[in-house]
């Protein structure tokens, strides 16, 4: 798996809240925050 195929859907979800009007800080924000619940649940 190379990087391109990790980034393009991120860079896609980016782009589409962008569009309804969310910013990249709330978008990052909400992003830690599920990689957050990600690492916990594999405790």
């Amino acid at each position: 798996m190379n990087t391109s195929t990790l980034v393009q859907p991120l860079w896609n979800n980016c782009t589409f809240l962008r569009d309804v009007g969310m910013s990249d800080g709330d978008y990052d924000e909400q992003l830690g925050e599920c990689e957050g619940l990600r690492s916990a649940s594999a405790l």
